[in-house]
């Protein structure tokens, strides 16, 4: 098995979700735990991966073959009465949601920003996907028989490459059926380790609870040194005081004996 990142994450929210966002998340954990039984001992299923302005799913990355964006959704078919050959599914309300489309933006800014990090265009190396938790193949050919029937050859490969079910995440097939997703399926990767590292690194998404930890653990910091900085201050006072005490007898014995001395000369002069 390969690299799970983000996993804790994910379970957490699972934990504090309630609604539609509990229904996303399962769907997300669900297709974790099944997929990652097929990754290579060097792969990487990274979820919720920080790179752009809205963090996909799913990044998978396999250092021979490049990177994918995986979009995963828990909704149920009945919602949909048509579907386009472009991804984009029309809802009974008539709302359009493009999730192809969604995942097509995850996978140009992906590209920006591996671009602008290795200084290397890999584009061709990056694919993308849609996998629905809720439904399998056979139940979505029937559903939009229809529709996918005026398909031809080409618009229908074109689709399948891209759309996978629940059903499909019970074979190894999985993995090279992904591989389909990127412009040119056969032409692998030649990325440094070192680089691709860096990458995982930076992508990383980081925890929020972690953050909130440290943050607070910097908030008492500051507390204590606000306290040391006040007591320092209170103590340079209190030091100044008890010399100004303890000095305070002499300078008046002082100022008495200048006194007696001026006030001798001039009754003698």
């Amino acid at each position: 098995m390969g690299h799970v990142i983000g996993e804790d994450i994910l379970k957490k929210n699972v934990r504090r979700s309630t609604g539609t966002k509990l229904k996303g998340d399962r769907g997300e954990l669900n297709f974790l735990n099944s997929f990652s039984r097929y990754l290579g001992h060097d792969d990487y299923l990274i979820h919720n991966p920080n790179f752009g302005e809205h963090n996909p799913d799913f990044l998978y990355i396999s250092p021979s073959q490049g990177f994918y964006i995986i979009e995963i959704k828990n909704v149920s078919l009945s919602i949909f009465k048509y579907v386009n050959t472009a991804g984009v599914f029309t809802t009974k309300q008539g709302d359009l949601k493009k999730y192809l489309g969604q995942a097509k933006v995850h996978h140009d800014e992906l590209s920006r920003f591996i671009e602008s990090t290795l200084s290397q265009n890999i584009y061709q190396n990056i694919g993308y996907c849609l996998v629905f938790m809720s439904a399998t193949l056979n139940e979505f050919n029937n559903r939009f028989n229809s529709t996918l029937s005026k398909w031809d050859d080409t618009e229908r490969r074109n689709f399948f490459k891209h759309v996978f079910f629940i059903d499909q995440l019970n074979s190894q097939e999985i993995i090279s059926k992904i591989y389909q997703g990127k412009q040119y399926p056969q032409k692998t990767m030649n990325v440094n380790l070192q680089k691709l590292e860096n990458i995982i690194e930076l992508v990383t998404p980081y925890d929020p609870d972690t953050v909130l930890q440290v943050d607070e653990r910097v908030k008492n910091k500051m507390q204590i040194i606000n306290v040391i900085e006040n007591l320092a201050v209170e103590s340079k006072k209190q030091i100044s005081k008890k010399i100004n005490e303890a000095l305070q007898p002499k300078i008046n014995l002082l100022y008495n004996a200048v006194t007696s001395v001026e006030l001798y000369f001039r009754l003698n002069d």
